[in-house]
């Protein structure tokens, strides 16, 4: 399906492929289009370059993921044109799209509903293996 997986069975060489491939499709974009004013810009990043897919099986939580993060803050500084030294809190409510950790956050939840409301038994039963496993990513 496209995912990474790595002996130490860590996620985060995934996480740095996506990134890598983020920044690169956005660096693209940007050339491709010119100067757009911002609010498109970010717009059709979002609709073309923010689907993350494998996303689901990361940890949202780990410094790998924050550098994630991190470039999508500097995409949004650079595309406004904000001092590289803006606070992140302050760039997460710039554009008029969700930042990415809460729109991955979003995607989890429903991935996680939907596994847990599922009639299939097999889903289930690896749904609730992995509920009570603290070393994954569902962990309680």
């Amino acid at each position: 399906l496209g995912h990474l997986i790595h002996t130490d069975e860590s996620s985060h060489h995934d996480v740095f492929q996506r990134r890598g491939e983020f920044i690169g499709k956005v660096h693209s974009l940007r050339q491709e289009l010119g100067n757009q004013h911002p609010h498109t810009f970010m717009s059709l990043v979002q609709i073309y370059l923010s689907s993350m897919y494998g996303s689901n099986l990361w940890d949202l939580f780990s410094l790998h993921t924050e550098k994630l993060y991190t470039s999508w803050n500097i995409l949004i500084r650079t595309t406004y044109n904000l001092h590289f030294a803006t606070h992140r809190y302050i760039v997460y409510n710039i554009p008029k799209i969700p930042h990415i950790r809460i729109s991955l956050l979003k995607r989890f939840v429903k991935f996680h509903n939907k596994l847990d409301n599922s009639t299939k038994p097999e889903v289930r039963h690896l749904f609730n293996i992995q509920k009570f496993d603290c070393r994954s990513t569902f962990g309680i």
